[in-house]
């Protein structure tokens, strides 16, 4: 059973949803001579939408790449730990499940006790791994999607999108409405 810490949901779930203009569109509506457009849904001030694939700028920048491999090294160690701990484990309920009919009581209940523990340990260390890997990647992370964030809203400026989602949040989108090449080249340019 292999034990992953990455988890790049919760890193493009920590980002935005851009929309510099939605008030300028908003006070549209709402302006004196515009009363008539005013009754008309606040969805019909939106003209530009786009949708950006967070999960795929995550795995492919050298940014975020970056941040991966220094992860890893730093949990190198922890990593190793936890799946020592599992291979004891895993050991000892063979041990329990071979030798358990000509073990005697006490032995039984001594290895069960043994078994019962290293479960818990090994959750125990897996769940604060797993709190730890997060953490440390979002501290990581934070000036790299500052600057993501800087190039989407340059995009939104620059194309006059009005809404600019996430990818993994949308049901539905028509074709066109991925920016996500978009916001990697503005990006690259931004940071070179």
């Amino acid at each position: 059973m292999a034990i992953r810490f990455m988890n790049y949901a919760l890193l493009a779930a920590s980002l935005f949803a851009v929309q510099p203009a939605f008030a300028a569109a908003k006070e549209a509506t709402v302006a004196p001579a515009a009363k008539k457009e005013a009754a008309a849904p606040a969805s019909a001030a939106i003209s530009r939408i786009g949708v950006v694939n967070l999960i795929e700028i995550l795995q492919t920048t050298p940014e975020a790449k970056a941040i991966h491999a220094k992860l890893e090294q730093e949990f190198k160690v922890r990593q190793e730990e936890l799946v020592a701990l599992q291979k004891k484990l895993q050991k000892n309920v063979e041990q329990y499940q071979r030798d358990e009919a000509v073990m005697a009581e006490k032995e039984k209940k001594t290895l069960g006790e043994t078994i019962q523990k290293q479960q818990q340990e090994l959750q125990k260390n897996q769940f604060e791994g797993q709190q730890d890997y997060n953490r440390r990647e979002q501290e990581e992370s934070q000036a790299f999607l500052s600057k993501l964030k800087t190039a989407v809203e340059a995009l939104a400026a620059k194309e006059q999108y009005q809404l600019i989602l996430r990818s993994d949040m949308v049901a539905f989108g028509q074709e066109g409405m991925d920016v996500t090449q978009q916001v990697m080249k503005i990006y690259r340019e931004q940071n070179k």
